[in-house]
């Protein structure tokens, strides 16, 4: 059955006459035509409405007719009309409102628009991600995402350990969602401070997305990295922006830095293809076809000892043993391999 929903918006009367504030609410479901001068389909509802508070029946065609002295087939084209917008139903040969009173109508007629958009919503999802325009709609679902991401530590950790951990010390990793929503500052390219107070946690988000390796539920390394359409194959791709390891700094009561560490952590782990890994996973899972990692070239060197020596290190080299290829945009990229 095909349900016609029309919802306009009108000017609501002033006065609060029952008269006036029912031919409001049947002209802001569309019960008006432009060709319905007199009226009708609104004496119409009414008379059904009437009928309500006397009997549950409901009424024929022809006595609908009767009753607002209109002809058969001008009760049954208005008749027709209210069934598909959803508002009267039809037993038995008789006719009436599909609910009790008109708060009820108007609650079954916000579910029938629910269900309608949410039907739209699933099919323009699909469009968008057939047509490439997913990822800019999206971005929200993508951070939330990135937290309700889960992945299995103790396997990452037997495929990217550089020697044997000691299970008291596995138990203390975990993986956790990362953005400047969950930080003090808002837009990238900013420091973003896990907490203000010492010891603190900083780390450079320059990207809509990232995930953070935690120990003993404090971050020590960090990925960032954000969606984007990939120039030599046009396939959906997640650009890595930055792969650090994240120091711990000690402030003073002034909130000057003190001294700052890095934490030992890291030292069993090849932590940057863990990382790496996490998101080529989390690409799998939202159908993502390409992976990617800014080149020395192109990174934001955000700190005077971060050099382009050790942006080189980090990334280039770290791109290359791990069989990425340099595209036109001077990054390094690779596909994700299906599961």
């Amino acid at each position: 059955m095909v349900t016609k929903i029309t919802i306009r918006t009108t000017i609501k009367p002033q006065e609060k006459s029952v008269n006036d504030e029912l031919q409001w609410f049947c002209d802001s479901l569309g019960l008006f035509g432009s060709r319905d001068r007199d009226k009708s389909c609104f004496r119409m509802f009414v008379v059904l409405l009437r009928n309500l508070h006397n009997t549950r029946d409901g009424l024929s065609s022809d006595e609908l007719s009767e009753r607002i002295g209109l002809s058969r087939g001008t009760v049954v084209h208005h008749l027709h009309k209210l069934m598909d917008s959803g508002l009267v139903v039809h037993s038995r040969s008789k006719y009436n409102l599909r609910v009790k009173n008109l708060s009820s109508l108007i609650d079954e007629v916000e579910r029938d628009l629910l269900r309608a958009m949410n039907e739209l919503r699933v099919v323009a999802e699909d469009i968008d991600k057939r047509l490439k325009l997913w990822f800019f709609l999206n971005i929200d679902d993508l951070i939330k995402g990135t937290y309700d991401f889960r992945i299995d530590i103790g396997k990452l950790l037997d495929a990217f350990s550089k020697f044997e951990i000691s299970p008291k010390k596995r138990d203390r990793y975990s993986i956790t969602g990362l953005s400047v929503e969950n930080g003090g500052n808002r837009g990238y390219d900013k420091i973003w401070n896990w907490n203000y107070e010492s010891p603190r946690h900083a780390i450079y988000m320059d990207a809509p997305l990232g995930f953070a390796l935690m120990y003993q539920k404090k971050p020590c390394a960090a990925v960032t990295f954000g969606p984007l359409k990939s120039i030599e194959s046009l396939d959906d791709e997640f650009l890595i922006y930055q792969l650090q390891g994240i120091r711990t700094e000690i402030l003073d009561e002034d909130g000057l830095l003190i001294n700052a560490k890095s934490t030992r952590s890291l030292y069993p782990l090849d932590y940057r293809a863990l990382l790496v890994h996490v998101v080529s996973e989390f690409g799998r899972k939202n159908e993502i076809s390409r992976i990617g990692i800014k080149s020395a070239d192109n990174v934001v060197l955000y700190s005077p000892v971060f050099t382009y020596e050790i942006a080189h290190r980090i990334y280039d080299e770290f791109a290359i043993s791990n069989d990425f290829v340099k595209g036109t945009d001077g990054n390094w990229h690779k596909k994700i391999v299906p599961s």
